[in-house]
């Protein structure tokens, strides 16, 4: 970045950091997911019936971790483009928490059933992502 250019905020630095750490451990744990569905696979079983299934098991396994590897990696290509202050980081999180906010309206029984029994803690979901909401609708100048 030269010296012209903006500063980034450090809440914003903060959520960048850990969407990207977030991004890695989910990447991790896909990892980790292919390596145990590979192990599954041409496993030695007593049956035919057996064999069959936990091949097919392993790779619906494989393909299940492929995705939650790939959707950690999305997790954190985001979380760079919010670090660098990039305008489709911006977006696209601005979309992702539209979606989280219009998902807990639909949601509404649940937080309702929450309150009902004394449980105020189901609230800090929606707060918390109008909280976000808000904040990254006041720094959209700070993106290019």
């Amino acid at each position: 970045m030269s010296m012209t250019s903006k500063k980034r905020p450090i809440l914003l630095s903060l959520i960048a950091l850990l969407e990207m750490l977030t991004g890695l451990l989910v990447m991790l744990m896909g990892g980790l997911l292919v390596v145990l569905s590979f192990g599954l696979i041409g496993e030695d079983f007593n049956t035919l019936w057996e064999e069959t299934f936990v091949d097919v098991f392993g790779v619906l396994f494989g393909v299940l971790a492929g995705a939650i590897l790939f959707v950690g990696f999305l997790i954190f290509i985001l979380g760079y483009g919010l670090w660098n202050l990039n305008y489709s980081a911006w977006i696209v999180t601005m979309i992702l928490y539209s979606l989280n906010l219009l998902f807990t309206i639909l949601n509404y029984e649940f937080y309702l059933a929450f309150i009902q029994t004394g449980s105020f803690g189901a609230l800090w979901t929606p707060f918390i992502t109008i909280v976000l909401f808000i904040y990254f609708l006041t720094i959209r100048d700070r993106f290019s």
